[in-house]
């Protein structure tokens, strides 16, 4: 299990750190695919799909526009940090689509094939590695009593979930230099 939350912690601090540089280098906003302002503010945008009256749906924007408004202008830097902890919400349980999903919030959109170039043929195993992370997490959370591994396969699935972990940060950070800025 605390595998499974240190893969998911280290997927979250390369956003966190693409974040922090987009605001310090004073990156264009003009750069970002247009889903990722949606994560900017996806509580309060979450919250108006549940709200039925237009009061509510007023206090909602009225809201956004209060906490969130000069971080929607499509062009020039971010004027404050984006908040990681709002962009991060609902990423958990380090599925590998979940892992390329959360990268796409940035517009990267060929993290799987990336990886693949990448890693070449120790992708696969890499890749089934971190669903089955993903599985035994899962079943130990749920009180499977059969979710067992040896300390062999314990060593086995570190070394595989660490490669996949150093890879995706260095398609991530590439991608990254390429599309928005330099985070490393």
């Amino acid at each position: 299990m605390l595998l499974s939350a240190r893969v998911e912690a280290y997927i979250k601090e390369l956003g966190e750190l693409a974040l922090e540089q987009m605001h310090t280098l004073a990156v264009p906003r003009q750069k970002l695919a247009e889903q990722f302002f949606f994560y900017i503010s996806q509580d309060i945008i979450k919250e108006m799909k549940e709200t039925k009256e237009p009061s509510g749906w007023a206090k909602k924007i009225f809201a956004l526009i209060e906490r969130d408004g000069g971080q929607w202008n499509p062009t020039g830097p971010f004027p404050i940090p984006v908040a990681s902890d709002i962009f991060n919400k609902g990423f958990s349980n380090p599925k590998v689509d979940k892992i390329a999903a959360y990268f796409n919030r940035f517009g990267y959109s060929q993290f799987k094939g990336d990886m693949q170039k990448r890693m070449k043929a120790k992708y696969q195993p890499a890749e089934n590695m971190v669903i089955q992370l993903v599985e035994m997490r899962n079943k130990i959370a749920h009180g499977d009593q059969n979710a067992t591994i040896t300390p062999a396969g314990v060593r086995d699935m570190s070394d595989l979930v660490t490669a996949y972990c150093k890879a995706a940060d260095m398609v991530f950070a590439d991608w990254c230099r390429k599309s928005i800025c330099r985070i490393k």
